[in-house]
């Protein structure tokens, strides 16, 4: 009977911190970033082994632009064993934190774990280029399924690897691309603005803008 009401005990436990983890999650869905972080903390204390709280609130505090923040909570987690969700939030902070180094090795572990996750590969590709490895991120890029290679998330990466390059022409290509389908997606205008300026093509480029 002992046994049974400790485990009643402990059930109802986890049923609660499941339940304020939810609140959590759905405060920084609706852009409630102090609060849900609140909330996390607060479990943090209460439940220091539950793991899956350092996954929210790394995920959450880049979400809220607290990169550094994130990585010195990724410090605990081991690169290999973190779910692949999770790895590209670390990997995107870490380049915001211009750590690129920490950055590929997140991403290339996200892609390792989990090689169908599109914003591990297009991570990868992009921390490769940003490392000055043009061929390593050319070649991350065509690792993604056909399916996906004419769509606007992979177009964007394969123009910002070209600008990498400072190959300007075929960036402006990618960005023409996209904008054929997507007239006004802002990354391809911001993008292509960047990209004319570049090639001494002000009045184009003060027209994009």
């Amino acid at each position: 009977l002992v046994a049974a009401f400790c485990l009643l005990i402990a059930g109802a436990a986890l049923a609660d911190m499941g339940a304020r983890q939810d609140e959590a999650a759905l405060l920084a869905r609706a852009g409630d970033y102090p609060a849900a972080l609140a909330i996390l903390a607060d479990l943090r204390d209460e439940y220091p082994e539950e793991v899956s709280l350092l996954y929210d609130e790394i995920v959450i505090l880049v979400w809220a632009g607290e990169s550094e923040r994130a990585l010195a909570t990724a410090d605990a987690l081991v690169i290999d064993k973190t779910p692949s969700w999770v790895a590209v939030a670390a990997g995107t902070a870490a380049r915001n934190q211009q750590r690129i180094d920490t950055a590929i090795a997140w991403y290339d572990s996200a892609t390792r774990n989990d090689p169908a996750n599109l914003d591990a590969r297009l991570g990868l590709a992009m921390a490769l280029a940003d490392a000055g490895l043009a061929a390593d991120a050319r070649a991350a890029l065509k690792l993604t399924p056909p399916s996906v290679q004419e769509t606007t998330p992979v177009l964007l990466t394969s123009a910002y690897l070209f600008q990498r390059e400072g190959m300007f022409i075929p960036a402006v290509n990618e960005y023409d691309r996209i904008l054929a389908v997507e007239p006004n997606q802002p990354e391809a205008l911001q993008g292509k603005t960047y990209a004319l300026q570049a090639l001494m093509l002000p009045a184009e480029a003060l027209e994009m803008a």
